[in-house]
């Protein structure tokens, strides 16, 4: 066996000793030991830690080597040079000595390590050949135990022969045998191969582990080489810490020097600090003394107003008592009198007898309605009267204020308006309602609210007037007596007769398409805003009259409200209710009239009922927008049987054990049912015997009786209960008698392994109870069982319940109660014990043994490993886990996923082929806390402020960690929480080292974590204190509570030290440079943020802090609100789509009703709007819009739910010697930099400005000067309170002024403020106003521009737009030029709708023409409207004439609430004409139309004669011919246009085409001969020709004067016709007038 020399232990302990010395030398080799004396105590301790006082006492000690110390000492102590050279010295040595030692404990380590490695795999190779050995003999032994069975086998296979069955058994297990024999022998011959191998391998690790016997004596020679180091370095130590000693007392001797100095100035300074207060409160005395006496009176005021606010509410309450007294005794006095009526009133009852108690209280009952009835129907009359005088006054306001839209109306009329009188209303006349009396009609008379009731379908008349005051009822319908059923003592019946049509099936047919078109008018479309409304005008709540659980006899009412949810007024009406409903409901409801939309008004419905019976109607109720139901549900009391559960499983159960179940059946209905259970194949069989004798069983039902009997659709059918024919068998038939009665007498232990208790089998469930069905298991063998049990009702309406149970059964004795056993999270090296219960569920104690994977035994391990288990008792073992560091190596195939370790144990039990298996699970950690960095290097820090390092901590324990930094330096300080707190598992929480460097100088020091487990962390940290350039006053600004949108200043002083050095020596004066610079999102602004500061000098800084809402949120959550808004708008479909479905579904069932009635009719349901497409829509927000709508509103949100917020900045403000340029740039470094931390708190304000988008800035735009323009500003309260306002002062030039006075806001309304912008000058102006309250403030930016107005018309001279034909419209445009930097509003109109102008004029004006009609010819679009600046719009003038002639107007374009300087209004002519036909003439010798006015009346037809009617016109044509004329021609032209297609007809679009030929004719007539030489004498040039739409045709006329004719003074005339052929043909009169002079 092979040992090694050196154990891990010592090992270990050797390599830490070589990586301590490592560290000593590195921090040897870079600081110096006179220069940092704390470092020196840092290694003492580490010293004290690594080497105790048990191996300093081993080391030899004289009293040569103290003097050499000593002498040592006292050079160190006066002569700084000896001791560096001394240092170095000692340094060159030692790092020799550490080289050659790491050397040699690495060559040691190496030679270990093989040593180990080696030894290992020998044991391993040992171990695995003496376990295969073991295998091998128990492989042996079981082949010898087979074969002996194998032997007994055949002998008793010989010794039964002649038996088959015993042979064939025994044949099998001879059979069995020899196999499981030869797989004995394959397995031991393989584990011999196995054996060989592993011994071969154990030769070959024997071999290499005797190849180190050699190495060990030189391993064992290194080990005192390195303890004779070791030796060597403690002594070197103990010199070092000698040195150290002495080097302290010297610095502290010259620390209590300077400490003694700075006491002195510090004495100094207090002395004048003292003298300044004492002179600062002399000069205060008087101050403070006003003040006090300001105070005593304002505290004498209050008292004062605070007693008489007293006196006032004693006086209050007095009264008030005396008012409640003498209200207390006016109630006692009048229940007193009441109670006496009262009395009266039943000693009167109680002297009646029944028959008049029961007429008394019917009697009572109409009174009272008959009362209501009145009220109602007089202030239904007075409020119909009220709108209708509204009305008619408003109509006689109109007709004085604007007469001419009545003028015409009126005139023309036969009769005359007269004012109708309403006083019949007010008082009414009531008459008594004739009924008409016929044998074919039947009357009801009702007190119900519908004016009119819809006839049945056989032609039944059935009339139900509406009662009104003062009726008289006939006395057949006042009739009291009344037989409870007709027809048994009466001898005559009534019998209805169907009424006989005498008119034919066409006139029938026709009578009732013009009813539906009659009834169709009463149904109106309701249009909002281009919005049509469908769907149901008023919404029913409840939506279902439900009347359940009723009881015969009783009487029972129910409140419908219902609400107008249409989009305007609309009217409600009550039509009628099923007629299944009428002998038991009754419906109480008044029309209200007109309903606003959101109104609701009241209904009540009463249900009576004689019989129990289900009853299912609706109400029906007709609006404006169509009609619509109410449906009506009436439940008798009925049981509503529940099970939860209809499959129940008992689980895995042993053999002979007992298990009970209980399952509830709840009966939720308000009647109790009695059940019975019953085995599934036994009421199998009871149905299937029940088909066949159902004919004996049930009755034959006649179809006439059939209908008398109640509804059974309504109950549920099981398809078992019908029989072949369809006829639905009940349950109580089904089964008989005799059955229930065997049932409940069963045998329970014969009835199989699942029973049902005897006491259960059969039983009542009350109502609104539960009773539970108890069921047993008693397993006698081992096997699957499952049952089916079916429970009946007795209330034919509950379908049977069929429930099956299941349940499994084993026979495994030993067991353990969980498979899994979890001890959750276990830390590395600790101790975790629990116990583990196995039971024994047999009747005979029993052996077991634990058995335990290999490589677990070293952490983990059972007590004891084995034991008996008692029968029917269980055992308890404890197991023990110490999980090491090597377990994640040595069970690495046994962890999970995050480190969960599953251990697997099998119980062996005796006896038994199968083991136990159970589970062992642990989640296994390390607790390691681990730092983000292994030095935390804070540079250079300011004596005037602290400095803060952030580092991570990382808890890799997958437990929590409390942890805490503990013997901190008092310059340091760790946040959060002092540097307490708790790591979660797998947390990295981010810390804070913060450093207040009061020395001067380089510090090095090391933070510690120590965890609740006593483990310890440490992390290295250097810093460095300087003194800063620049001197901050306030280095923490706090700044008050700060509104969003407010602004709030402060400010501090920067002052420059530049006469003293970083380290505090003096040093001449230099100017210093800095530069602040704000983070981003601080909403901070510092001015001046950049300047230059010289020695000695001081410079204030202004911080002003506005704090305001990020636009990525308000943009955020613009994008929310107008998703919102699309989501809204899908489901607002689907409302829409799911009540249109509902709507087609009842009008489907309507149709399905009508067809049964009548066949002919086919009733179509409507299609919905929304049927081609999807319902179910989801959401595209791909090209989502966001308005600025959207963003106001979530500016308004986010400051509404603005949360108080605080937060803390960090400015920078960097700092540089010399002054700074734009030329240049200045060297910065970070020592230099000067730290301004400042707390900023944003609160929610109190206020917000909703219009102007929510902007502050308020821009007026381009105002006339002169002129004012307003602007109307919305402020809302966000706050529970009261804010009082106050505005600073507007300017006072008059430019920007507030009109309205400033008032308080109420909490969340809102208020106006009234801006008016009035320029004086052409000129820019802008202004800032404050409006402030108690805690925020809000300002304005008014900005307005004064500029003056130029309009310009295109054209400007006149806008002629030719010919068109009659009853068609001329279109053409116009231009309005703005030559101006200002929108102008301009309205248009016509001069000849001005009267008092039109009155005035004469025919030669601007005005022309008007049409008979009384409608302007001329009209203008748009008439009213804005001209940007600098831009123009068009307006489009359309000519529109009923009859022919020349029409003429002028436009009126006027600026509205423009400068009185400038034209209000500016002119435009306009010319046009019109003609009968498409052809039209031209001519100069036309005659000139009548001017008619449009305010003129139209006028009358004239009566002409015969002659003049063939002619639709005239022209004259006069020749002046001169006797001294050398020629005798003459000449007279006129031109013939056509205007055909230039106009558009009022039916046509415009720019539509008309189509066919647009071409016209025309055509003179010749002259007749008969007239004389005139006739030759003229000439037509063309005298016929067509005349096209784009240029007209001229006519010359020539006159050849004969010489006959040339007589001077004489006149000649002759006419002659001119035809022309364009849409219409048209004949003018074309006369030719001669005039001969000289």
């Amino acid at each position: 066996e092979y040992k090694s020399y050196l154990s891990m232990s010592e090992v270990e302990q050797t390599v830490d000793f070589l990586h301590l010395a490592t560290e000593k030398e590195h921090i040897s080799e870079n600081d110096d030991i006179d220069e940092d004396p704390e470092d020196n105590d840092i290694e003492e301790d580490d010293d004290e830690k690594w080497f105790p006082e048990e191996e300093n006492k081993v080391l030899p000690d004289s009293g040569e080597d103290e003097d050499d110390d000593a002498s040592i000492n006292e050079d160190l102590f006066f002569s700084d040079d000896s001791d560096s050279q001394l240092s170095h010295m000692n340094n060159k040595d030692k790092f020799f000595s550490i080289e050659k030692t790491i050397q040699l404990s690495a060559e040691v380590a190496q030679e270990v390590h093989q040593i180990g490695t080696a030894q290992q795999r020998v044991e391993e190779c040992d171990r695995g050949v003496s376990d295969t050995r073991n295998e091998i003999i128990q492989s042996k032994a079981r082949q010898q135990n087979l074969a002996q069975d194998i032997h007994v086998a055949e002998e008793e296979l010989r010794a039964s022969e002649g038996n088959v069955t015993s042979v064939k058994r025994l044949l099998n297990v001879i059979e069995r045998l020899q196999v499981e024999l030869n797989s004995e022998k394959e397995l031991e011959n393989s584990l011999q191969a196995y054996v060989k191998k592993q011994e071969l391998e154990l030769n070959h690790a024997l071999h290499a582990r005797s190849m180190y016997q050699e190495s060990e004596e030189q391993l064992r020679q290194k080990r005192e080489l390195l303890d004779r180091i070791k030796a060597d370095q403690v002594i070197s130590r103990r010199k070092r810490e000698k040195t150290c000693l002495v080097n302290a007392e010297r610095k502290a001797i010259k620390k209590e020097l300077e400490e003694s100095l700075k006491n002195i100035e510090d004495e100094q300074r207090t002395k004048a600090a003292i003298k300044a207060a004492k002179r600062a409160q002399s000069d205060n005395a008087t101050f403070l003394k006003e003040t006090w006496k300001r105070v005593r009176e304002r505290k004498r005021a209050e008292e004062e107003s605070k007693k008489k606010e007293v006196d006032k509410r004693v006086k209050m309450l007095l009264e008030y008592k005396d008012n409640l007294h003498r209200t207390q005794v006016a109630l006692r006095k009048q229940s007193k009198r009441r109670a006496r009526q009262n009395q009266e009133k039943e000693v009167e009852l109680a002297k009646m007898n029944p028959d008049e108690k029961v007429l008394h209280q019917r009697k009572q009952k109409q009174d009272l309605q008959q009362k209501k009835f009145t009220q109602t129907q007089k202030e239904a009359r007075e409020k119909i009267v009220k709108t209708i005088l509204t009305e008619e006054e408003e109509i006689e306001k109109r007709k004085k204020n604007q007469p001419y839209l009545f003028e015409d109306r009126l005139k023309g009329r036969l009769n005359t308006a007269s004012t109708p009188s309403y006083d019949y209303l007010l008082h009414p006349a009531i008459k008594a309602i004739e009924v008409p009396k016929k044998d074919d009609v039947e009357v009801r008379v009702s007190l119900t609210s519908s004016d009119e009731e819809v006839a049945d379908n056989n032609d039944n008349v059935v009339v139900k007037p509406q009662m009104t005051e003062g009726q008289e009822v006939t006395e057949d319908t006042t009739s009291l007596m009344e037989p409870e059923f007709r027809g048994l003592w009466e001898s005559d019946t009534v019998v209805k007769a169907k009424k006989v049509s005498h008119y034919s099936v066409l006139e029938q047919r026709k009578m009732q398409e013009a009813l539906e078109r009659q009834r169709a008018l009463i149904i109106h479309k309701q249009v909002t805003n281009g919005r049509e409304f469908t769907g149901q005008a008023f919404m029913p709540k409840p939506e279902i009259v439900l009347f359940s659980d009723y009881d015969a006899g009783e009487v029972y009412s129910q409140n419908v409200t219902l609400t107008n949810v249409s989009y305007t007024i609309n009217n409600l009406k009550f039509v009628a209710i099923s007629e299944n409903l009428l002998d038991f409901v009754t419906v109480d409801f008044i029309p209200p009239g007109h309903m606003s939309a959101g109104l609701v008004c009241n209904m009540r419905v009463t249900f009576e009922p004689l019989i129990e019976k289900d009853i299912t109607g609706e109400i029906k109720m007709l609006a404006l927008t169509g009609p619509f139901s109410i449906p009506v549900h009436c439940r008798v009391k009925r049981s509503v049987i529940s099970m939860p559960k209809v499959f129940h499983d008992f689980g895995t159960v042993c053999v002979g054990e007992h298990h009970k179940l209980n399952i509830p059946i709840t009966n939720e209905g308000a009647l109790g049912t009695h059940y019975t259970v019953y085995e599934k194949a036994r009421y199998d069989e009871m149905l299937l015997n029940a088909k066949t004798s159902s004919a004996y069983l049930i009755p034959h039902i006649e179809s006439e009786d059939a209908e008398a009997l109640p509804s059974t659709q309504s109950l549920p059918i099981p398809p078992e209960a019908v029989n072949d024919d369809g006829v639905e068998l009940k349950v109580s038939s089904i089964i008989p008698t005799e059955s229930l009665v065997q049932t409940k007498s069963l045998d329970l232990s014969q009835a199989g392994e699942i029973l049902v208790s005897p006491e259960t089998w059969a039983g009542f469930v009350p109502e609104f109870a539960t009773k539970n069905l108890e069921i047993h298991y008693l397993p006698r063998v081992v096997a699957k069982h499952t049952c089916q049990y079916v429970v009946v009702f007795e209330d034919d309406r509950i379908e049977p319940v069929t429930i099956t149970f299941s349940a499994n059964t084993i026979d495994l004795p030993v067991y353990v109660e969980h498979s899994e056993v979890y001890i959750k999270y276990c830390m590395i090296g600790r101790l975790y014990q629990d116990s583990v219960i196995i039971y024994n569920r047999a009747t005979t104690a029993l052996r077991i043994r634990f058995e335990l994977p290999k490589s677990l035994r070293q952490h983990f391990d059972m007590l004891p490993q084995i034991g008996v288990v008692q029968a029917n008792s269980s055992f308890s073992a404890q197991f023990k886990f110490i999980p090491l560091e090597s377990i994640f190596e040595d069970c690495a195939k046994y962890f999970e996923e995050e480190q969960l370790l599953r251990i697997p144990i099998k119980i062996i039990v005796a006896d038994q082929t199968r083991p136990v298996c159970f589970d062992i699970k642990a989640h296994v950690t390390n607790t390691n806390v681990t730092f983000s960095t292994s030095e935390l290097d804070f540079g250079s820090c300011s004596i005037y402020e602290s400095v803060r390092m952030p580092f991570e901590i990382t808890n890799d324990c997958l437990l929590p960690q409390m942890y805490g930094f503990v013997s901190l330096p008092e310059f340091v300080t760790i946040q959060p929480n002092d540097g307490f707190g708790t790591l979660l598992p797998g947390e990295t929480l981010k810390l804070e080292a913060v450093v207040h460097a009061k020395i001067l100088g380089e510090h090095r020091f090391n933070i510690v974590c120590t965890t609740e487990i006593d483990r310890h962390f440490s992390l290295k940290c250097v810093a460095r204190g300087v003194i800063p350039h620049l001197e901050v006053s306030h280095p923490l600004i706090r700044f008050a509570p700060t509104a969003l949108g407010d602004v709030r200043p402060a400010s501090f002083i920067l002052s420059n030290n530049s006469n003293k050095s970083p380290t505090g020596d003096p040093v001449p004066g230099e100017a210093k440079s800095f530069h602040i610079v704000i983070p981003e999102g601080a909403h901070l602004t510092a001015s001046p943020s950049v300047g230059t500061i010289q020695p000695g000098q001081k410079l204030r800084v202004q911080l002003s802090f506005g704090p305001t809402l990020n636009m990525a949120d308000i943009e955020a959550e613009a994008e929310n609100i107008a998703k919102e808004k699309i989501i809204a708008e899908i489901e607002r479909k689907k409302q829409e789509a799911l009540l249109f479905e509902k709507q087609a579904e009842a009008v489907g069932a309507t149709n399905k009703k009508s067809k049964s009635r009548r066949a002919a009719s086919k009733a179509t349901t409507p299609k919905s709007p929304l049927e081609d497409k999807e319902t179910n829509v989801t959401p595209n927000f791909d090209n989502l819009e966001i308005t600025t709508e959207d963003k106001l509103a979530a500016m308004v949100k986010l400051k509404a739910n603005f949360e108080n917020h605080f937060q803390k900045v960090l400015i920078p403000c960097f700092t540089a010697p010399g002054e700074c340029s734009p030329e240049k740039s200045l060297d910065w470094e970070h020592s230099d930099i000067v730290y301004l931390q400042v707390h900023l708190p944003t609160m929610r304000p109190e206020m917000i400005l909703l219009s102007q988008n929510g902007k502050s800035v308020i821009n007026f735009g381009n105002v006339p000067v002169g002129e004012g323009k307003k602007l109307e500003l919305t402020l809302k309260s966000i706050t529970d309170d009261v804010i009082n306002l106050s505005c600073s002062i507007f300017p006072h030039d008059g430019s920007f002024q507030k009109i309205n006075a400033t008032r308080s806001i109420e909490p969340h309304s809102l208020q106006q403020m009234l801006l008016e912008f009035a320029p004086k000058y052409t000129a820019k102006y802008y202004e800032v106003v404050e409006i402030k309250s108690k805690k925020s403030a809000l300002f304005l930016h008014l900005h307005g521009e004064g500029v003056l107005p130029a309009l310009r018309l295109e054209p400007s001279t006149e806008l002629n737009m030719g010919y068109v034909m009659v009853g068609e419209a001329l279109y053409k445009t116009f231009n309005l030029v703005n030559e101006s930097d200002l929108d102008l509003d301009f309205k248009i109109n016509l001069l000849s709708q001005h009267t008092e102008i039109v009155q005035s004029i004469t025919f030669d004006c601007e005005i022309g023409n008007s049409n008979e009609s009384g409608i302007l010819p001329f009209q203008c679009q748009p008439h009213v409207g804005v001209v940007p600046k600098g831009g123009s719009k068009e307006i489009k003038v359309k000519f529109t004439p009923d009859h022919s002639g020349l029409f003429k107007d002028t436009i009126l374009v006027t600026l509205i609430n423009q400068y009185s300087t400038q034209p209000l209004e500016s002119r435009l002519p306009v010319v046009a004409s019109a003609s009968t036909g498409s052809l039209y003439i031209v001519s100069k010798n036309l005659p000139e139309p009548t001017v008619k006015l449009h305010t003129v009346v139209p006028h009358t037809e004239h009566h002409q004669s015969e002659e003049a009617i063939s002619y639709c016109g005239s022209l004259h044509l006069v020749f002046l011919c001169s006797v001294e004329s050398p020629s005798r021609v003459y000449t007279q032209k006129f031109s013939i246009g056509n205007c055909r297609g230039l106009g558009i007809k009022s039916d046509a679009g415009v720019g539509k085409d008309k189509g066919g030929k647009l071409a016209g004719d025309f055509v003179i007539d010749p002259l007749k001969a008969e007239v004389g030489p005139l006739a030759k004498a003229f000439s037509f040039s063309p005298q016929k020709a067509s005349v096209d739409v784009t240029t007209p045709q001229e006519v010359v006329v020539t006159l050849t004067l004969p010489g006959e004719l040339a007589i001077p003074n004489t006149s000649h005339a002759i006419t002659t016709a001119l035809t022309l052929k364009g849409e219409t043909v048209e004949v003018y009169q074309l006369s030719l007038n001669v005039r001969i002079v000289k």
